[in-house]
C-alpha cells in the first residue's frame, strides 16, 4: 500500500509539472486557467465537490 501511494504522488508528481505554450500569455494578454477534479461523488454531491464547483463558477463569472 505504501508503494502504491509513493507511485501514485511521483505520478501525480510528473504530471502536474507538464505545461502548455500559452500564446496569447507572449502576446502581453493575461490569462489565467483554472481546472478542478472532482472525486467519485462528482459535482453535484451536496458536499465539498458541491461547494468547490459554485466556488470555481463564481469566480469564472468575476473574471470575464
Amino acid at each position: 500500500m505504501k508503494n502504491l501511494s509513493v507511485l501514485v504522488l511521483i505520478i501525480t508528481s510528473l504530471l502536474t509539472g507538464c505545461t502548455t505554450r500559452d500564446i496569447s500569455a507572449e502576446k502581453g494578454e493575461k490569462r489565467t486557467k483554472v481546472g478542478i477534479v472532482f472525486d467519485i461523488g462528482g459535482k453535484d454531491d451536496r458536499s465539498f465537490n458541491a461547494a468547490a464547483n459554485v466556488g470555481m463558477l463564481r469566480a469564472k463569472k468575476i473574471c470575464r
